[in-house]
């Protein structure tokens, strides 16, 4: 889905969800712009992102993050056991 069209697939649900996860990819794909757009997008529409995990490479090649969301990089998260890197999100996003 292009950024405008989750914005409009979430909006059209009822009720209207006040918390919603996406997964993004760092760098186009296709025709999906890369997370940069769907940023914006939702900083235009007024939704803001609180929590934010990259994980792998992106974790630190990322920017242009909103600068209030509690971001969990972790680059190894292939080479660590899935349990590990959830519970490192989960703290980072007090969580726990």
């Amino acid at each position: 889905m292009t950024p405008n069209e989750f914005i409009a697939y979430v909006n059209a649900l009822n009720p209207i969800p006040t918390d919603v996860a996406i997964t993004l990819r760092v760098n186009a794909n296709g025709s999906y712009p890369a997370v940069a757009p769907y940023l914006a997008a939702f900083a235009a529409v007024g939704w803001p992102c609180s929590n934010i995990a990259l994980l792998g490479t992106a974790a630190n090649a990322l920017g242009g993050l909103p600068p209030s969301a509690r971001t969990a990089r972790i680059p190894n998260s292939p080479q660590r056991p899935t349990n590990e890197t959830a519970q490192t999100v989960r703290s980072t996003w007090g969580w726990v």
